[in-house]
């Protein structure tokens, strides 16, 4: 199964919320007419493509993916046709963007992979238009990181873990994530219309665990080490009581993330 292949089946944990977020926002977002919309953090495209633009007025003038890397992207545009209002291309919000006059920039399952959310913020201001909002879609907080936060702190697995941090959600170890996330976006000069923290629960096959967590938290783990990877990490879920065992006596793995869902617009400051 090739890393593209991987990232759709793994993107599939989250398509059913995004969905539903879309659902409950429909009557509470009004988009505009002939709107111009970024998608950052898209990676193949699929939720941008099947579940934002479906969503998107008629008149809609430009919708833009952007995601770094370069494979995703690829696969986003050989499954594009040709003269669709869609497009995507490979770029970093994290890096000057050179694309502006957004009407709205939005975000899918993508912010827990960046802990400088002050950064993303500042440039999402910039691509925005006067008064442009924002709708950001992202796990703020996970189980995966208390384990993960106790193997780097193990010899054997430090140097694999050292940087783990600077992929992860800024509210970690938020008591109040949904009043931290308020407190930011107002500082950066956003108004926050919504914001909401939700949990959300999947139950994961031992097997699957392992790719999805190494996944999620951005770990780059040397192919001849991941067995064992696996076997202490499943000591540690084991250990924090994120495993199940059904009826059939197969055991899963308890994926909790606490979801936000923020919508705002960028205000007058600093313009």
């Amino acid at each position: 199964m090739s890393k593209v292949e991987k990232h759709i089946k793994r993107g599939a944990l989250l398509i059913d919320d995004v969905k539903g977020v879309l659902n409950a926002y429909k009557n509470i977002i009004k988009w505009k007419d002939g709107c111009k919309v970024l998608d950052f953090g898209c990676g193949t495209g699929i939720i941008t493509k099947n579940l934002l633009l479906p969503s998107l007025p008629e008149s809609t003038q430009l919708v833009v993916g952007v995601d770094r890397r370069s494979k995703l992207i690829y696969n986003a545009n050989k499954h594009n046709p040709p003269g669709s209002i869609l497009t995507f291309r490979v770029g970093d919000i994290l890096d000057h963007p050179d694309i502006r006059d957004f009407d709205y920039v939005v975000s899918f399952d993508y912010l827990h992979q960046v802990s400088d959310h002050k950064s993303v913020l500042a440039n999402v201001k910039k691509v925005l238009k006067h008064h442009g909002e924002v709708f950001f879609h992202f796990s703020a907080a996970t189980n995966l990181f208390n384990i993960c936060n106790l193997m780097s702190q193990d010899e054997k697995w430090r140097m694999y873990l050292k940087n783990f941090q600077t992929r992860s959600s800024p509210y970690e170890n938020s008591i109040d994530i949904k009043k931290d996330i308020e407190i930011l976006f107002k500082h950066l000069g956003f108004q926050v219309y919504t914001c909401s923290v939700h949990e959300k629960l999947h139950k994961l096959p031992l097997f699957e665990a392992i790719p999805v967590a190494i996944s999620r938290c951005g770990l780059a783990i040397p192919k001849h080490l991941i067995d064992d990877f696996a076997k202490d990490f499943l000591n540690y879920m084991i250990k924090f009581n994120y495993n199940e065992v059904d009826e059939h006596n197969m055991e899963y793995m308890i994926f909790s993330c606490q979801i936000a869902v923020v919508y705002g617009k960028k205000t007058a400051q600093d313009e």
